[in-house]
């Protein structure tokens, strides 16, 4: 059983009698546990629409999803919640840490989650957290405000947030887009290296070069995927430069 099954989806900006905008027209593909993705299009294909669905940060108008066997439309919305929270993390382009919480406080936010149902273990979740820092190598790096690092070290810090709860998947849109190349590359050593430990990682490029780190990539044209390709000449970042400061 595949862990995240799409079958026609579609999405559609818009009320009846007004201009519409289909973002989404009948996309389907299947992802297994374990696999890295890259979703690939022009811009305006409905790639991001596409993982926004898949992470539950919207719904469909039409079409099915099913995660982990699951039909995503029969959740309620605490349920839709508690996946998000704790079976998914994302990675955005623009990091979206917060200026006056330190290193360590942003990778903790996503646990607010557990201390709002009274789930609160202190000691296991300072261990979460610092568990999460040092798989990206950011753990003398936690008491440092945002504007205290580099490009690379924030979003490094916001794959450390996306960790902390042990999703099932990592979701990371355009996760290069306002780096350099360095800083770039240092970024998908480490999600190749989160990949190797096991991690689904899908991620959502328009960068060819960047696509290259995954397995597959599933290219994106006007809200449908018109191909769904294995990566013959996989670029290995680990391989290709360390984690430095």
């Amino acid at each position: 059983m595949a862990l995240i099954e799409c079958k026609n989806l579609t999405k559609v900006y818009g009320a009846d009698g007004e201009s519409q905008t289909h973002a989404l027209s009948g996309a389907t593909c299947s992802i297994e546990s374990g696999e890295f993705i890259a979703i690939m299009g022009p811009s305006g294909s409905g790639k991001s629409t596409l993982m926004q669905i898949m992470g539950f940060l919207d719904h469909q108008t039409d079409g099915t999803y099913f995660f982990d066997g699951k039909d995503v439309a029969t959740l309620t919305d605490d349920e839709r919640a508690y996946r998000l929270n704790q079976k998914v993390g994302f990675v955005f382009q623009s990091f979206n840490l917060l200026p006056r919480l330190s290193v360590f406080e942003n990778v903790a936010l996503p646990q607010s989650y557990d201390f709002y149902n009274k789930k609160v273990k202190t000691k296991e979740h300072y261990a979460k957290v610092m568990k999460a820092l040092a798989s990206v190598s950011l753990q003398d790096r936690k008491d440092h405000l945002p504007n205290q690092l580099s490009g690379g070290e924030k979003q490094r810090a916001a794959i450390a947030r996306a960790l902390v709860n042990e999703p099932t998947v990592i979701f990371a849109d355009e996760p290069t887009g306002n780096l350099d190349s360095h800083s770039g590359l240092q970024v998908m050593r480490t999600l190749q290296a989160l990949h190797k430990e096991g991690h689904t990682v899908i991620l959502v490029t328009h960068e060819r070069d960047t696509a290259q780190h995954a397995q597959r990539i599933l290219q994106m044209i006007d809200g449908k995927i018109a191909q769904d390709n294995v990566v013959q000449d996989r670029r290995d970042a680990l391989k290709e430069g360390g984690l430095k400061k």
